[in-house]
């Protein structure tokens, strides 16, 4: 009798394939972020892209004084928060991070909401109405006119999808920096105190000390949000959220937040800062009292008057300009 003929052969011939398939796609993928390091956009498109680009004409930041000439290197996400999507709403937290796709480094600055802008084709306004007047592209506009970059991608979430990012996230230890006593309510029965140090704090707790405002200013909002943006990135960046929880918050985010940014993108600013769970990840910038005095315009309302220069001085720094 002749012997009995095996498939053996197909599943082995399948794993070498897929095998082969992995291996072609992880060299694609090195080469396409080690492209986009120095300064080639896209991800997987720029494989075939030219390595000199030509930038288009920009009407706002050609021959702007203010323009920041940042390395290619150095990749921008606006992450803006509002209290909600319904009808029009303004930007009341606004937060750059600059990664640096290099040294795998992340500088935050914060903008206060006060600060008094020139908003292109309307006027002098607050920075936070930009979005309502003329949605991304008039944020974009904005931040081009007065501060000379437009951010690369946007990130914009409600207070609701923020607290569903930190349950993903499961909670998160913010290092608090200052003494932190605020009630919950008007009539002060539940109070959040904190003295500084570190503090694991959940997602209503954490909303609770970005947003409280009663005994507290615009540039002492803004170092509590960064506070709490450097936790949630630590978390992040854990090898056990990695392993664990990567995928819901991936998900999370993608329901909750509206961005131009696809799953690439996210892999791209993401993968490089895995091995990179150091306290020196994150540095921290602010605009302070130094760079916005507040004054009170001609309609009565308080607000803060940029000093563009010195705030070009900080952003060249967290733009990694030499």
């Amino acid at each position: 009798m002749y012997p009995k003929q095996t498939n053996r052969g197909k599943p082995v011939f399948l794993f070498v394939l897929l095998a082969l398939a992995a291996l072609v796609l992880l060299i694609m993928a090195t080469i396409s972020v080690n492209k986009i390091r120095d300064g080639q956009p896209g991800f997987f498109t720029n494989l075939w892209a030219s390595s000199s680009t030509t930038q288009n004409a920009d009407p706002i930041l050609d021959g702007n004084p203010m323009r920041i000439d940042a390395p290619p290197y150095v990749k921008t996400i606006l992450f803006e928060g509002t209290d909600s999507y319904d009808g029009s709403y303004r930007t009341d937290v606004l937060l750059l991070a600059a990664f640096n796709l290099r040294t795998n480094k992340i500088n935050l600055i914060s903008f206060p909401r006060d600060l008094w802008v020139q908003i292109p084709n309307y006027g002098p306004q607050r920075i936070n109405v930009a979005h309502e007047i003329g949605g991304d592209q008039m944020v974009s506009d904005t931040f081009a006119f007065n501060f000379g970059f437009r951010p690369d991608h946007t990130i914009r979430v409600d207070f609701e999808g923020f607290q569903k990012i930190i349950q993903a996230l499961g909670n998160i230890t913010v290092n608090v920096g200052k003494p932190f006593n605020e009630a919950y309510d008007e009539a002060g029965t539940e109070w959040l105190t904190l003295e500084p140090g570190l503090h694991e704090l959940g997602d209503g707790q954490a909303l609770f000390y970005v947003r409280a405002r009663k005994n507290s200013s615009d540039f002492e909002r803004n170092r509590r949000a960064q506070e709490v943006i450097k936790a949630m990135l630590e978390q992040f960046f854990r090898p056990t959220i990695i392993r664990e929880r990567w995928p819901r918050i991936f998900k999370t985010v993608f329901e909750e937040v509206k961005t131009d940014m696809k799953i690439s993108d996210f892999l791209l600013y993401a993968l490089p800062l895995v091995k990179y769970t150091d306290k020196e990840m994150v540095t921290s910038f602010f605009i302070t009292p130094n760079e916005a005095q507040g004054f009170v315009t001609d309609g009565g309302a308080q607000v803060l008057a940029p000093n563009l220069p010195a705030i070009h001085d900080i952003l060249n720094r967290v733009f990694w300009v030499e």
